[in-house]
This record gives C-alpha cells, structure tokens and sequence, in this order.
C-alpha cells in the first residue's frame, strides 16, 4: 500500500541524491588530473631558453612518431609545443574520457558543464606556461 510505495518514492530520492553528488565530484575531479600533470611539467621541465628569443607558442610541430610520446618528450612537447600539448591534454579528457563516462552512463549530460570550464582550463594553461612571461600567446 502507501507505506511501501512511500518508501520506494524515499529510495528513488535518496539515490538520485548519491548520482547528483557523485557526477558533482566527477565533474570537478576530471579537471584535476591534468593539473596536476601540467603543474608537475611546470616545475619539472627545464627552461626552454631559445637563442633566437622566439616564443614557442607559434605553430610549430614536432616530427610525430609512434614513439615520440611515449620516448620521455612530454616535456619538449609542454615547453616547445603547447598548442599540440593543450590539444592532446584536450583528446585525452574530453574526447576519450568523455565518452569513456557516456558509455558507462548511458548519457553525454555531464559534457554540458563543461564547456563552461574548458576554456577557463585552457587560458589558466596560457597565462601560467613558462612562454606567457614573453606575451606569447596564441
């Protein structure tokens, strides 16, 4: 009767309270990884000091191969290549864990906030990278 439907209503609450409160902490926290990857670049890589006194915020691109991540180039890709780096920082969290999340969800909601961080991230990442102290930015 109405005390069982009363408590089925009480547990549909309750757990749509637990999925708001988790995709709340998932929303933040897909934010952290790669700031703790760009914060630990920052302080890790060695300066990129170019004789020619160019900023390598230009549209220069490494010669891509297979190995050429996975060779410990992160920081050449960071210091000399940011604009490849905020691009496969992007494809990782965005595209792949995005969808990693829409598969295991069943929805593509959680992108929608979003889009609304992703630029700050991304101008956070320009204004704090080593070459901003040059006015190099894209």
């Amino acid at each position: 009767g109405a005390p069982v439907q009363a408590m089925v209503v009480e547990a549909t609450v309750q757990q749509s309270r637990v999925k708001n409160v988790f995709n709340a902490m998932l929303m933040v926290g897909v934010i952290i990884p790669p700031a703790l990857v760009t914060a630990h670049l920052r302080s890790a890589c060695p300066s990129n000091d170019q004789a020619s006194g160019e900023s390598s915020m230009g549209l220069t691109w490494p010669r891509l191969s297979p190995t050429f991540l996975a060779s410990g180039n992160l920081c050449e890709v960071y210091m000399s290549h940011p604009l490849l780096f905020v691009n496969l920082a992007y494809l990782i969290v965005v595209d792949i864990g995005f969808y990693i999340i829409y598969v295991m969800q069943a929805s593509t909601w959680l992108i929608d906030p979003h889009w609304q961080l992703i630029p700050i991230c991304i101008a956070f990442f320009w204004f704090t990278h080593p070459d901003s102290r040059s006015g190099a930015h894209p």
